[in-house]
């Protein structure tokens, strides 16, 4: 389902890897690591679970970029905007 290996987010390119077991073992969907530009997901769940999560850390890896980490909480605006984003 997905067509390359890596995403240029502003400034920064992130890797994308297929992380099931790793993810599955966090109870998570997906994982933004900013400290190693890497976004993880699992190729397991259907077409729209994929794309919200892709989506959902994405925004992670955006709000690092460009906002005060303490202005809004991360979790709760980054899940809003994902979920929204996909109905678009």
């Amino acid at each position: 389902m997905i067509k390359c290996d890596k995403l240029r987010v502003g400034y920064r390119e992130y890797k994308l890897i297929d992380s099931h077991d790793l993810l599955k073992q966090l109870g998570m969907h997906g994982k933004c690591d900013n400290n190693h530009g890497e976004i993880h997901y699992s190729k397991e769940y259907g077409k729209g679970a994929l794309a919200d999560t892709l989506v959902h850390e994405l925004l992670h890896a955006l709000w690092h970029i460009h906002v005060d980490e303490e202005a809004v909480e991360e979790e709760k605006a980054v899940t809003m905007l994902a979920h929204d984003l996909c109905q678009v």
